[in-house]
């Protein structure tokens, strides 16, 4: 599924250019799409706690494939943003559902463990689905869109059918228009809410910020600077995804394992904004390929790491709520990075990488201010107080 989610991303530099549109477009469109993510992956959360997450999971794959398929055969920008809305609502069902599921099944023992897991098969599977969408759009713009629609319908189908609930669902939790407004689904999470978890939120929304900035401008500048074809961006971001499987099976998981995940999370964010600083310094393009892939190692580690300790935060609210929130704060970041980034682009080709280091540089200093606030309060690990 994660596959075909991923399918069109190799080629959405092409369609921007084939319609002739303004640079700034790439992250314009991803903002919008963003932007419905956010204002509907709190909803989706009491959604799947009500229904159940394969429901969720399932109608939500499905309903991607429409705006998949709007984009795919959008003629201008009016068409381009209502394609990207409709993807943008789906999505942030897809993800919220998706991660609440893990946690459902797992205990505190192993939820790092199988969050890692789960970053892992994410993380190859957004692989195979820029390399399956890079090899199809060589061929044509209408054949990867076609291609990705029918296997998100495909997957959504299997889903509904195979997939068992990780949970018994609760038939009253309320669902209304109401709270498909992620400023309401703060309330809702009200005991969660401390200076930690401001902090930890703001650590989340920077990392987010940065992480989605610099994708679609990565994606954008090796097609308008270095005249890359669809396949070859396929093929980077599969070779970057077999690395970061490798690097969640192996230094992810003995982060998880043997460190203290609100320390381990500053030197990575450290090591982010580090990698970011020599892209932009670096001239060559062997180098720049070489450099952003060395960035992409340390980026595929922090998430979950990130998700591990966003769950283990508090049992005041439900996974789904708590996820929602985490999945909305991180959908703002998916808005401001990328439409930063486009603007950006515009003004100087590696700006946006320069702004995406500094945000990383913020994640960290938050997340180290985290740890010193827990450290004098005296909270284990697990998120309790010590006597």
């Amino acid at each position: 599924m994660q596959i075909f989610n991923n399918t069109a991303h190799p080629i959405t530099p092409t369609v921007i250019n084939r319609l002739d549109m303004p640079d700034y477009m790439f992250g314009v469109c991803y903002a919008i799409m963003s932007a419905t993510y956010f204002l509907f992956a709190p909803l989706w959360g009491r959604v799947s706690d009500r229904i159940g997450r394969a429901k969720t999971i399932a109608f939500m794959t499905v309903g991607n494939s429409l705006g998949q398929l709007i984009f795919g055969l959008a003629t201008g920008p009016v068409s381009l943003v209502i394609g990207r809305m409709i993807t943008g609502m789906f999505a942030g069902g897809y993800h919220v559902s998706a991660m609440a599921y893990v946690a459902d099944i797992s205990t505190p023992d192993n939820l790092g463990k199988n969050t890692s897991v789960y970053a892992a098969i994410i993380s190859v599977s957004t692989a195979g689905g820029y390399l399956f969408g890079g090899l199809l759009g060589d061929l044509g713009i209408g054949v990867t869109f076609g291609a990705q629609c029918i296997g998100l319908v495909a997957a959504g189908t299997l889903i509904f059918l195979l997939l068992d609930n990780a949970q018994e669902y609760d038939r009253k939790t309320p669902i209304s228009l109401k709270t498909a407004n992620p400023f309401s689904a703060f309330a809702a999470s009200k005991p969660m809410w401390s200076v930690g978890v401001v902090l930890l939120f703001i650590g989340v929304f920077a990392a987010s910020f940065a992480t989605n900035g610099y994708d679609n401008a990565f994606n954008y500048y090796i097609k308008d600077i270095l005249d890359f074809p669809p396949s070859y961006n396929g093929m980077i971001k599969a070779f970057v995804g077999l690395i970061g499987l490798t690097a969640n099976f192996t230094i992810n998981l003995w982060l998880v394992k043997k460190t203290d995940n609100y320390k381990s999370i500053i030197g990575v964010f450290a090591l982010c904004a580090s990698s970011l600083v020599c892209v932009v310094l670096t001239g060559g393009t062997i180098s720049f390929i070489l450099f952003n892939i060395v960035f992409y190692i340390f980026n595929a580690i922090y998430l979950p790491i990130q998700q591990a300790i966003v769950a283990n935060s508090t049992d005041k609210v439900t996974n789904g709520v708590k996820l929602g929130m985490f999945n909305s704060i991180r959908a703002l970041g998916m808005v401001f990075g990328p439409l930063t980034a486009g603007f950006a682009y515009a003004v100087w080709s590696k700006l946006p990488f320069i702004l995406c280091a500094v945000s990383f540089g913020l994640a960290a200093v938050s997340s180290i201010l985290l740890y010193f606030y827990r450290k004098t309060r005296c909270i284990d690990p697990a998120g309790q107080k010590l006597s």
